[in-house]
């Protein structure tokens, strides 16, 4: 569809009905923009030292969880890797610390989407959370084969991502790829296919050998909820669940908003003070095994009887401790959040009923309007 020349030719159309400059309306909207763009930004800071002071010991709370579970991982992996990249698991080890690295990530673009009162942003960003969480104790739990697995899979990715870019890069107006790193690409594609057999392909097809030796059926095509479910966040799907709605566009997208503090017919299009709690308490308890999958490393290699560094078993013991405040802060977050989110219900609460006895009292006056004036 040519999208220029239909709004174009509607234009056309209504003016021949209305009278009207449509080059000085397309002028004045530009221009008008300007303006509109500047009050909407005092609007907002207003709102967010609003929110700040109705949600800032909460928000801090989460903040204090993050930063400390991002310290202590990102010590680990800067004292560690030169002596563990040389050690008997290295594939363990990287990708372990890449996907603690993910998480704290994602982690910070949560609590930016909750310090701007986009709770349900936050809460589509959260099922990214989950999601590296689950994958990030599955390999932690299974080893350094997996690990390896999981590592190589990204040539699956580029592979299908070549192929995509190939077939749409001449309508996206595109230079083509170089032919010698393509073939060599769909090579290294069609290698692993035939090494690790065609289920490898699939999107968790990494994970495919591992969930069969625990006697789990994939079909075919092993899935997260089955990757959930070997390391007990399986009960975590209803929030799962919930994230999907404000990362696709059914119907359910357009009419459910955590921001909203009962259904409603409202239309939200903006920030809102309401509906921080559940993404906040999802990502406070997934911040609480965001360190776990490091500490197991630590421990199985010390405990198998391997020569270790100091450095490691030094560096595991301080993931020990910061396992164990995290817990200590991730309760009182969660508390903290949920305690906010219901004083606003009471007020909202409270705020209905006051407008509805003030129409009741309008009902009841008896008096008639005037026939004229």
């Amino acid at each position: 569809m040519d999208t220029q020349n239909v709004v174009d030719t509607v234009i056309e159309q209504f003016e021949d009905l209305v009278d009207f400059d449509s080059q000085g309306m397309i002028d004045y909207y530009v221009d008008e923009s300007w303006d509109q763009l500047r009050q909407n930004e005092r609007r907002q800071g207003g709102f967010r030292e609003r929110h700040r002071r109705e949600w800032g010991d909460a928000l801090d709370l989460l903040g204090r969880i993050h930063f400390l579970s991002m310290e202590v991982g990102r010590r680990f992996n800067g004292k560690c890797r030169d002596n563990e990249a040389n050690g008997p698991t290295p594939e363990l080890f990287d990708a372990l610390t890449r996907l603690h690295g993910r998480m704290c990530l994602v982690s910070s673009e949560i609590k930016t989407l909750l310090e701007s009162g986009h709770a349900s942003g936050a809460q589509a960003r959260w099922r990214t959370l989950y999601e590296t969480l689950a994958i990030m104790l599955f390999i932690a739990q299974d080893g350094n084969e997996t690990a390896e697995r999981y590592l190589l899979h990204e040539l699956i990715t580029s592979a299908e991502a070549v192929d995509e870019y190939s077939k749409y890069r001449e309508k996206l107006g595109l230079e083509p790829l170089e032919e010698k790193a393509r073939k060599e690409l769909k090579e290294d594609y069609e290698n692993l296919k035939s090494k690790y057999e065609g289920v490898f392909a699939t999107n968790y097809g990494w994970a495919a050998e591992a969930l069969e030796e625990r006697g789990i059926d994939h079909g075919g095509r092993p899935r997260l909820h089955q990757i959930a479910e070997v390391v007990g966040l399986d009960h975590l799907r209803p929030y799962y669940r919930l994230s999907n709605y404000s990362i696709h566009a059914g119907a359910k997208a357009i009419k459910f908003n955590l921001g909203l503090v009962e259904e409603t017919d409202r239309i939200l299009s903006g920030p809102s003070n309401y509906g921080l709690a559940d993404p906040a308490s999802c990502t406070a308890l997934a911040l609480e095994h965001s360190l776990l999958p490091l500490l197991f490393y630590g421990v199985s290699r010390v405990s198998k009887g391997n020569e270790v560094s100091e450095t490691l078993i030094s560096e595991t013991l301080e993931v020990a401790f910061a396992v164990k405040s995290i817990w200590k802060l991730s309760d009182q977050c969660q508390e903290e959040f949920h305690r906010v989110q219901e004083d606003i219900e009471k007020r909202e609460k409270r705020l209905r009923e006051k407008e509805s006895r003030m129409w009741e009292k309008l009902d009841d006056l008896d008096f008639e309007l005037p026939s004229s004036l």
